[in-house]
């Protein structure tokens, strides 16, 4: 570094002072004590380092001042600097530190976003602290022998710096980043290597896989093919079971009303044995209130019957009436027939009729014009000039002319009857009687309804007998609360049992011809759920076939992944190759205690030299 131009203001003695440095090589400072030579020395120090002889920079501004400042021109190499510090003592004290660089056309500024930032670029360009300063360029007063004076190791720091063998160590360390970026590297190629070998170790059991996933198909459209016969059989089953339940439905009904019968029996039972066990508590009214009981019960019975019969007769009555109505339809359907019949026969007549009067019109117009003929007396005398302009004989000529094909189609439309075929469709129609299957059936309807012997008195005196029945049973309980008699309330059981064993006879007779009974819903559920399970079973192996043809193509897929693995997997490892080497290189270079670029190094061998 060249000083080439120095100004002070304020600055310790030095109020206002401009040395200009580039003319000289040499020169000395000569003075008294305390005439300011060292402080220009500290000013320069100052601008470039911000040192302060006193420890705190307010000491340096003049006594008396508030603001001092110092601007170093220097020059380094072909480059020209200029620093300018500044220290003012208002408020908390304040520095400001600017850094620039002449470009020739004007100064850039390379000042940074801090003081510090700033001073750390000053040192950069110079490669040099004060203390640097001080111990090789400024012996400064009563420090002359700083360096000669340091220990071996600082001297050799100071040479360091001096040398600025901190590039190499810098270097050093480029060349580590570079060794943990390859490194990182290598580690990123060294699993793809491995990702790749895996993917490509893969080629034999993928192609395995393929074997097997086309085994698994055949499998599974075979599987399918047995499945849709299975449901195709299910379904089958499914109507033979609805056609076979209809079939029995009927008799069902039957049975379901000889099995209600026969539950309201075990329940008369029940009551009968409650009723017995009361009645045994009074012996003296037991068999006459039993007596009762017993007409009273079959009164019910009756009553039960005659009221069957009664509802019976209401069916066939209001069978009767639909069949009445139906009856009357057919008629009144028959009637609009006939009626329709007379009116196209009435309406043929008169047509006929008007067409008959007419041609009788026309031929006897025709007449009327011919006689004309007859009375003009120059019509007779031939064929003249006078007559063959006339009109009226012109039109009489032509009216004899037309009157044989008028009298002819007279004739023929005398012959004709076109309401001759609706005459015999109406005489056939009225020659039927409307609804004879219908009148047939309401006739068996009621010899049916004549056949059921219904007396209302009866029914009604038997449910008056038969509405005793709870009373006298509460009469029992009273009659039979002081002495139980077994044996009678055992027959009046055994009478019950015997009805319900005659009704389980008739049940298991109709059972025995309808045969076992069949619960139609679990079978028909049943028949659905395997309907159901089936068309589960054959969508799933539809959907496995599905999968199995995408996982064919996924496995395709992979397989030609893992040969391209294969390949590309032969390229990382060149690359991992290469990429060892010059990691090997970086190391001897980088290594913090035994590269080439470490402290025991080439930086070693510069120090060496230098000493």
């Amino acid at each position: 570094m060249r000083p080439i131009h120095l100004g002070i203001t304020n600055f310790q003695s030095h109020r206002d002072l401009d040395l200009d440095f580039s003319p000289i090589n040499l020169a000395v400072l000569s003075g008294p004590n305390g005439a300011g030579k060292s402080s220009i020395v500290d000013a320069i120090r100052f601008a470039l380092f911000g040192y302060a002889r006193g420890g705190t920079l307010d000491s340096v501004v003049t006594e008396g001042e508030q603001v001092c400042r110092v601007e170093l021109e220097f020059a380094l190499g072909d480059e020209t600097y200029l620093v300018s510090r500044q220290r003012s003592r208002r408020g908390g004290g304040s520095t400001a530190l600017s850094f620039q660089r002449n470009r020739g056309d004007g100064w850039e500024i390379l000042d940074g976003k801090s003081v510090a930032e700033t001073q750390a670029r000053i040192e950069g360009v110079l490669h040099m602290t004060d203390e640097l300063f001080t111990a090789t360029a400024c012996a400064n007063q009563g420090n002359a022998a700083a360096f000669t004076r340091a220990r071996p190791a600082d001297r050799k720091a100071v040479l360091a710096e001096i040398l600025d063998l901190g590039q190499w160590e810098r270097r050093a360390e480029a060349a580590r980043a570079m060794l943990r970026d390859l490194n990182a590297r290598l580690t990123s190629l060294r699993e793809r290597h491995e990702a790749l070998s895996e993917t490509a170790g893969q080629v034999d059991e993928l192609r395995r896989q393929l074997e097997a996933n086309g085994a698994a198909q055949a499998h599974v459209r075979a599987e399918i093919e047995r499945l849709e016969q299975e449901l195709a059989a299910a379904h089958d089953a499914k109507a033979k079971l609805l056609a076979a339940q209809q079939a029995a439905a009927a008799q069902r009904r039957e049975l379901d009303e000889l099995t209600a019968q026969l539950d309201k029996m075990k329940k008369d039972i029940v009551l009968v044995e409650t009723v017995a066990a009361d009645m045994a508590r009074d012996a003296a009214r037991r068999a006459e209130i039993a007596d009762a009981i017993s007409q009273a019960e079959a009164a019910q019975t009756e009553a039960q019957e005659w009221e069957a019969k009664r509802q019976e007769r209401e069916r066939i009555e209001g069978e009767a009436r639909t069949l009445a109505e139906q009856i009357r339809a057919a008629r009144a359907e028959h009637e609009v027939k006939v009626r329709e019949l007379e009116t196209r026969i009435a309406s043929s007549k008169r047509g006929w009729e008007h067409d008959r009067d007419s041609l009788l019109s026309r031929i006897e117009a025709a007449q009327r014009q011919a006689e004309v003929l007859d009375e003009v007396p120059c019509a007779a005398a031939g064929n003249t000039p006078l007559v063959d302009a006339c009109p009226l004989i012109a039109q009489a000529r032509d009216a004899r002319e037309s009157l044989p094909r008028l009298e002819h189609e007279l004739s023929e439309l005398q012959q004709q009857q076109p309401w001759a075929e609706h005459e015999k469709q109406l005489a056939e129609l009225r020659a039927q009687t409307p609804a004879v299957d219908l009148v047939a059936k309401k006739a068996k309807l009621k010899q049916r309804f004549d056949a059921i012997s219904y007396d209302a008195e009866a029914h009604a005196k038997a449910k008056q007998i038969a509405g005793r029945l709870a009373s006298l049973r509460d009469e029992l309980h009273v009659a039979e609360v002081s002495e139980a008699k077994r044996a009678e309330m055992e027959a009046s059981l055994e009478k019950a049992r015997a009805e319900a064993s005659r009704l389980r006879e008739r049940k298991a007779s109709l059972e025995a011809e309808l045969g076992p009974a069949r619960d139609w819903t679990a079978e028909i559920a049943g028949a659905e759920k395997r309907i159901a399970a089936t068309e589960k079973s054959l969508s799933e192996q539809r959907r496995r076939e599905s999968d199995l043809a995408a996982q064919r193509g996924q496995l395709e897929e992979r397989l030609r992944a893992a040969e391209q693995a294969a390949e590309e997997a032969e390229k990382v490892a060149g690359e991992i190759a290469e990429s060892e080497r010059r990691s090997k290189l970086l190391d001897l270079l980088g290594n913090a205690r035994t590269g080439a670029f470490s402290k025991a190094g080439i930086p070693a061998l510069l120090i060496e030299q230098a000493v």
